[in-house]
């Protein structure tokens, strides 16, 4: 059979535990496997790496993955993911920094800048300057230019350093300016850090191939934060856990019918293939 090639995007969560004497947290493991043609979510407790990997092996069985699938993995730079996915395939991968993350940084000292302050000529030239310069060093990182990071903010810091005059009668926006250093100099370490696994994603976009596994984020936040973390702060067992984890995957991939009306299909397809201490 004609093998494909498959994107895999990895993601980790964390949620309360109801035993926080001995581990505070459960640790989630949320991924999506994409053909041309389909996707498949899955995300289950990591307790163990060898079970993550064979999760993560099974799923990708499922979506059409042979000894000679292209496999790339798509990830925030965790090398942890990037070793669970090696473990699972017994060829080579090809790691990527999920662009989503440079972007949302990027995004995130746009918005600052913003909040810069304008009421003195030397800061809305600063500001100007430095708008532009962010959208300069978004397009540069677009294009796989890592080594420009450190000449952006060469120059941005030139820019930045004018916000330290006529502080004192705009109180409330004097702090902009550091918190966008800050930022600036997390952005540089972590592409320092990542380096090696970030591509040109504007010549993977324009070959029609995945740079962003947005299907990953959107899990993460539906599946994980929002219904099990952030709004509702519940302490999760590793038995109750698992089960609403897959309650949900199985109802976002279309198998909730075959999970409890035909529960034979369910345990064929692999719905159940996972024990609970998983």
């Amino acid at each position: 059979p004609k093998s494909v090639e498959l994107t895999l995007g990895l993601d980790s969560a964390f949620i309360r535990s109801t035993t926080p004497s001995m581990a505070r947290h459960h640790m989630v493991l949320v991924g999506c496997v994409e053909n041309e043609h389909s996707s498949r979510l899955f995300a289950g407790l990591q307790a163990q790496s060898s079970v993550a990997s064979h999760r993560i092996r099974t799923h990708l069985e499922r979506t059409g993955y042979l000894r000679a699938t292209k496999l790339t993995v798509l990830t925030d730079g965790d090398k942890g993911l990037c070793n669970l996915a090696s473990q699972a395939v017994s060829t080579p991968i090809t790691p990527i920094l999920d662009w989503f993350h440079i972007a949302m940084r990027i995004q995130h000292m746009k918005q600052t800048a913003k909040g810069l302050s304008t009421r003195v000529l030397t800061h809305r030239q600063a500001k100007k300057a430095i708008q532009d310069e962010l959208e300069k060093l978004h397009w540069r990182l677009w294009h796989g230019r890592t080594r420009s990071v450190d000449e952006s903010i060469k120059k941005l810091s030139d820019s930045i350093r004018r916000f330290r005059y006529y502080n004192k009668p705009f109180q409330k926006k004097s702090g902009s300016y550091r918190k966008l250093w800050t930022m600036l100099l997390e952005l540089k370490q972590y592409v320092r850090n990542n380096d090696v696994i970030i591509a040109n994603y504007h010549q993977r976009h324009h070959e029609g191939l995945r740079v962003s596994t947005s299907l990953v984020e959107s899990a993460v936040n539906s599946l994980v934060n929002i219904r099990m973390n952030k709004r509702r702060q519940m302490r999760w067992t590793k038995h109750g856990a698992q089960h609403q984890l897959r309650v949900r995957t199985a109802l976002v991939n279309g198998e909730l019918e075959k999970l409890y009306l035909r529960p034979e299909l369910a345990v064929r397809s692999g719905i159940h293939e996972f024990p609970m201490a998983a």
